[in-house]
């Protein structure tokens, strides 16, 4: 249900790693070789990790490469099963949460502009609840049964 989705967001992560990293080489190159700078390094390459950092983290998210604790080992299958329920449920819970608040404050955004770009903060702020949210919809898919990415791999499932 997942791979679309899924599909989408590794190719942005790819296309905003690659455009950092050009961005970076590019600057380095000019500022080493030439003695010249471009003005738009700094904001493009940091508001560009924002982007790759938070996608990133639905990718990372669905395959369960966050760090996670072993502290239900004494469980049996059944309370392991139960703990890592609630730890999703948990887990979604400060995503509807963060994504409210990311929400909340991307309106003041709009009218504060980058320095250097030229374009309204706001479609970097967008970041926060748009990653919440796919974060979400990686969260509600597990528990329902519809992705099992990361499950296959953890060597237990939902």
């Amino acid at each position: 249900m997942l791979a679309p989705l899924v599909r989408a967001v590794e190719a942005l992560v790819l296309v905003g790693m690659a455009t950092v990293a050009v961005v970076v080489v590019t600057e380095v190159i000019l500022r080493y070789g030439a003695g010249t700078s471009l003005i738009i390094t700094e904001e493009l390459s940091r508001y560009g990790m924002i982007w790759v950092a938070l996608l990133a983290s639905v990718l990372v998210l669905r395959e369960e490469g966050h760090i996670a604790t072993g502290a239900g080992g004494w469980l049996g299958p059944r309370g392991q099963r139960a703990l890592r329920v609630v730890a999703e449920l948990l887990s979604l819970l400060f995503l509807i949460v963060f994504a409210v608040a990311g929400l909340q404050v991307l309106p003041a955004q709009r009218d504060q502009d980058t320095l250097t770009l030229g374009v309204t903060i706001f479609w970097f702020y967008l970041a926060l609840p748009v990653s919440a949210l796919l974060m979400a919809v990686v969260i509600i898919a597990r528990l329902l049964g519809l992705d099992r990415a990361g499950s296959d791999r953890a060597g237990g499932e939902l």
